[in-house]
């Protein structure tokens, strides 16, 4: 066994200490070269084919072809023998490369812990930034990009990509986006159901006809003119949607468009003059609660009762029913209202099945009302309802239904969190119906995110791929973490596998982790 491997051992060792809370013992040499008997004997450990700090590229036409890229990259050369060593690659987690003259950044994927990546300016076509998985920053506006491939940065915190040529933007896996600048490109659409944490938009100047940010209760600046938008909905809970109904819009010519604009305590909302009137809705807790407010009680939310019932809610195991029976019963203020039969009926049917009443169902109510039944009693009735398990499969609401009674159609949360195990897991697109069933299991809460994925894992189709310990490691960080295994975890999760612990208690431990906590979390699913 050479040193360097002896050495990478030991360094292992605190690694797996540190990642694992565990203390390491001032026999940590010993214990180093128990981890290398195992090698030896299982190859558990990371090996010669593994990861080696003294391998190298060679900074030439074919691993950097583009020559202004090249030499730039130079500068990462830190002896100046004309090739990089992993380690100084390892090294690299910034590049600034503004106006360099770059029309190709082929061979970026080397740089693996690049966090942060300024490349504007410049004459670019395409970026593909597949593999650099760690990026959190990307600035390349002010290119001629046609093509820009960030499926695989799921990180990305800022993203500015204005002034291109883009026809298509897919952020849709960009779920810690806060940033997002894409104006005076081709772009129809944008897919930001999961920017939850979006505090700043400008999409101005692309040909968007449809802009739906309803989850991101956090937005305080949203520039959208210059585009065909028809369909605009703002989340009912915004910073935005609060500024609206407590100022005054103001209107004036920008680069030839006619905009609408309202600005106020570093709130900015910018829309062309000509879209029809701004819609509220929302699909978070936040918004189910606000709705609330807005419908029952006929009035915004105040904060502290907004903050009391999402943390019942997201905390404390309230439903959907549990909250609308307070705000419609238990509430004196809502009593206050003063409401008539007919208009109680009225608020139940927006409340339940955010539309108005139909003329059939409305007699039947009343008729119920004026025979004595008490108000109670309808609420109830409203609530053991397809239409209201609809609706709060819509905000990922428990909807306290009883009697069966359940949703008839998938959330798009959970269709998008079951898509994610057919991914993840099975490496494969969903099949309709098999897609169909899992979201609608999820849906009516009949399964828990740790159930469904752990199910994958015991399909034959997984089962069938006889994958190694290793790979099946790295299979379970990607479903339940959302990211590639580190590379002590793997080892540890690796070695205890060959020790004898099932696949099955892997399973049951991720299930557990705070990271898949999150991942449920954020798309509305029960985790147990």
């Amino acid at each position: 066994m050479n040193m360097n491997k002896r050495v990478r051992a030991i360094a292992l060792t605190m690694t797996i200490g540190m990642v694992l809370g565990v203390r390491i013992l001032p026999d940590g040499v010993n214990r180093a070269s128990e981890i290398l008997r195992q090698e030896e004997q299982t190859d558990l450990v990371v090996s010669d084919e593994g990861y080696d700090p003294f391998a190298f590229i060679v900074i030439d036409e074919s691993t950097f072809p583009d020559e202004a890229f090249r030499e730039c990259v130079k500068d990462y050369d830190l002896n100046h023998d004309g090739k990089l060593y992993q380690s100084e690659l390892d090294s690299v987690t910034e590049m600034d490369l503004d106006e360099k003259g770059i029309a190709s950044l082929e061979g970026i994927g080397n740089f693996t812990n690049l966090s942060s990546l300024k490349c504007a300016r410049n004459a670019l076509t395409t970026l593909d930034l597949s593999e650099n998985k760690q990026l959190a920053y990307l600035y390349c506006q002010s290119n001629q990009l046609t093509s820009l491939n960030i499926e695989k940065n799921t990180g990305l915190v800022i993203l500015y990509c204005g002034d291109n040529q883009l026809t298509s933007l897919d952020v849709s896996h960009t779920s810690m986006l806060k940033y997002l600048s894409c104006q005076r490109n081709q772009i129809p659409e944008l897919d930001l159901e999961f920017a939850k944490g979006l505090m700043d938009l400008q999409c101005f100047e692309n040909r968007i006809t449809s802009l739906n940010v309803s989850r991101s209760s956090d937005l305080a600046v949203l520039k959208c003119y210059g585009n065909s938008i028809t369909d605009l909905k703002i989340g009912s809970s915004t910073k935005i949607a609060k500024t609206i109904r407590n100022a005054t819009p103001k209107q004036k010519p920008i680069d030839g468009f006619d905009v609408r604009y309202y600005e106020q305590s570093g709130i900015k909302f910018y829309y062309d003059a000509s879209v029809p009137e701004v819609q509220f809705t929302g699909t978070s807790f936040a918004d189910f609660i606000e709705r609330l407010y807005v419908v029952a009680l006929n009035r915004a939310s105040d904060e502290s009762g907004k903050e009391y019932w999402m943390n019942k809610v997201m905390n404390a195991g309230y439903t959907g029913a549990d909250c609308a029976r307070f705000f419609l019963i238990d509430s004196g203020e809502f009593a206050a209202r003063g409401l008539s039969n007919e208009q109680f009926v009225e608020v139940l049917y927006q409340t339940f099945f955010d539309r108005g009443s139909d003329q059939n169902g409305k007699n039947y109510w009343m008729t119920k009302l004026s025979n004595g039944v008490s108000r109670s009693t309808i609420v109830n009735g409203f609530i053991n309802s397809t239409e209201w398990c609809n609706l709060c499969a819509v905000y990922g609401v428990k909807p306290g239904a009883s009697g069966g009674f359940a949703a008839n159609k998938p959330s798009r949360s959970a269709t998008r969190f079951a898509t994610r195990l057919y991914e993840q897991c099975l490496g494969r697109a969903p099949e309709e119906d098999g897609l169909l069933y899992w979201s609608m299991q999820l849906t009516n809460r009949k399964v828990s995110g740790s159930w469904a994925a752990k199910s994958f894992f015991m399909l034959p189709e997984f089962v069938n791929k006889n994958l190694s310990n290793e790979d099946f490691v790295t299979c379970v960080y990607r479903t339940y973490m959302g990211r590639e295994p580190e590379i002590a975890g793997l080892v540890y999760w690796t070695g205890r596998l060959n020790s004898g612990l099932s696949r099955e208690d892997v399973l049951n431990e991720f299930s557990f982790s705070t990271e898949f906590a999150n991942i449920c979390k954020d798309y509305g699913i029960d985790r147990i």
